[in-house]
C-alpha cells in the first residue's frame, strides 16, 4: 500500500481553515467595521463553497463544505444515489437527524486532534 505524503503546511492550513469555520464567524473589532465585504448571496455563497472534509460511514460518505456564511453538507449513499446536496446545518437537522449527530461526532473527534496554539 502506497500512503500519499502531504506537507505539513498543507495540513495545518486545512486543520486551521477547519477550526475557523468551527469556532464561527468571529465579532468585528471597532476599526475593522469600515473594511468588511458586503453580504454575500446565500445561493452563491453555497454553490461557492469548498469541500472542507469528508466523513465516509458505513451507510454512505458525508462531505461537509465551507462557505462564508457557515457550512453545507453533501450526503451520498453506499450506491451513489445522492441523498441531499448542500444543505445547511439546520437543513441537515431536520431532514438528517441520525446523519447530523453523525457529522457533530465526526467533526468533535477530528477537532481533538487537532493542536490550537495561541488560542486564548
Amino acid at each position: 500500500m502506497v500512503v500519499p505524503r502531504v506537507s505539513v503546511q498543507r495540513v495545518l492550513a486545512s486543520s486551521a481553515a477547519a477550526v475557523a469555520l468551527l469556532l464561527g464567524p468571529q465579532p468585528a473589532t471597532a476599526g475593522n467595521d469600515a473594511q468588511q465585504p458586503a453580504k454575500r448571496d446565500p445561493a452563491v455563497d453555497r454553490a461557492a463553497a469548498r469541500a472542507i472534509v469528508h466523513l465516509d460511514t458505513r451507510s454512505g460518505r458525508i462531505t461537509v463544505f465551507a462557505g462564508e456564511l457557515g457550512r453545507y453538507f453533501s450526503i451520498v449513499g453506499t450506491d451513489g444515489q445522492v441523498v441531499a446536496e448542500r444543505i445547511s446545518a439546520d437543513e441537515l437537522a431536520a431532514s438528517h437527524p441520525e446523519v447530523a449527530i453523525v457529522v457533530d461526532h465526526g467533526m468533535a473527534i477530528q477537532m481533538a486532534d487537532v493542536e490550537l496554539t495561541g488560542a486564548p
